[in-house]
């Protein structure tokens, strides 16, 4: 059963590789066959420690255990960056969109999230990459068609950037500025807020 089950995982992880391994929620697919493989092993566990220890002391058999799993779901939590649900970054990004966007304007945005910035803001957009989509002078005429009046780009969040440096091997990793993805077409175009953080342009 329990081979079925990360075969399973696995075959899908081959499958939908890019989806998988981006987006850490979708590892619930090995949540099953690691909880059954698991709870086997301590079951084992437990009779063998009982086997090691006086009947008196037979019975905090079962609290030692659930104390390791409680520690070791800690541990996995900051492996998979929980703290980055606590973030305010994204949150004060919005802010700043909420300022210099009107309610009514739309926007091109570059490096927020799947849609997660254009929520948090409340305000309608088009998640873009900025040095592929607005170096095509024909893109950018079919856009202001569209209505898009500005351009919204926003580095990495600095508390992402640390979770990442700390990796083994990570040292030296640089966080990811919205320069990166520049492109020539946007030189001219007005600045009406421009931080390391975030930059928001006007399309004239």
């Amino acid at each position: 059963m329990i081979v079925s089950l990360l075969l399973g995982a696995l075959v899908t992880t081959l499958v939908f590789s890019h989806l998988v391994l981006v987006h850490r929620h979708y590892f619930i697919l090995y949540s099953l066959g690691i909880a059954v493989c698991v709870g086997g092993s301590l079951l084992w566990l437990e009779d063998r420690l009982r086997e090691f220890v006086s009947p008196r002391l037979g019975g905090l058999v079962p609290f030692a255990i659930w104390a390791a799993i409680f520690l070791g779901t800690i541990q996995g939590l900051m492996g998979i960056k929980i703290a980055l649900n606590y973030d305010p970054f994204p949150k004060e990004m919005a802010k700043i969109i909420r300022e210099h966007v009107a309610p009514d304007e739309k926007i091109l945005i570059q490096g927020g999230g799947w849609g997660q910035m254009l929520m948090l803001s409340d305000r309608q957009g088009l998640n873009i990459f900025a040095d592929k989509v607005l170096n095509d002078p024909q893109n950018v005429r079919r856009l202001k068609q569209l209505g898009y009046s500005k351009l919204v780009m926003i580095s990495e969040s600095p508390l992402l950037w640390a979770l990442k440096k700390v990796d083994p091997g990570s040292a030296s990793l640089e966080r990811e500025s919205y320069i990166a993805t520049w492109s020539d077409t946007i030189n001219d175009w007005p600045d009406e807020f421009n931080t390391a953080d975030i930059l928001i342009k006007k399309i004239p």
